[in-house]
């Protein structure tokens, strides 16, 4: 798992996690280990293939060939946007963590709310699905979450 992730995306490390997340049940130290040897061979291997086969055929090919500059690739602008948005992203899971632990708390004081979702269990998953549905509704706040162009058209446009 670990290399085939890492050889599509590049990126051993990612490869290593990703696939320690998937297929182990517990973080062991040695299964890192070993899954980083494999990802960075796999990845090794692949780029080296890159080289050696460069003029028979791509090993990477793109969906949508663009023409952008390679010496610098990203625009200042850009990268100061990339950080706030990343920076946005951290506060948001951080917000998420903090309510996912009050909502823990509140199931654990309140033990017959917890009973009674036990025992039915269809209650739940039909509680959250409205209240997404209610907020994602095109009439509702749903109509500021859709783009005007279709996914063809984005593409196109691209």
């Amino acid at each position: 798992c670990a290399v085939g992730v890492s050889s599509n995306f590049a990126a051993p490390i990612g490869g290593v996690l990703f696939s320690i997340e998937v297929t182990s049940t517990y973080f062991a130290v040695r299964n890192y280990w070993r899954g980083f040897f494999g990802a960075v061979s796999g990845a090794f291997i692949f780029r080296l293939a890159a080289v050696w086969f460069k003029e028979e055929e791509e090993t990477i090919t793109a969906l949508f060939k663009t023409s952008f500059n390679i010496d610098f690739p990203f625009d200042p602008q850009e990268i100061l946007a990339f950080a706030f948005i990343g920076l946005m992203a951290g506060f948001a899971s951080a917000l998420f963590v903090y309510y996912h632990r009050k909502l823990v708390d509140l199931r654990r004081r309140y033990r017959k709310y917890t009973r009674f979702l036990e025992y039915n269990i269809f209650i739940y998953p039909a509680i959250v699905t409205v209240v997404i549905t209610v907020l994602s509704f095109p009439l509702g706040l749903g109509q500021y979450m859709a783009g005007q162009l279709t996914q063809r058209q984005a593409l196109e446009h691209l």
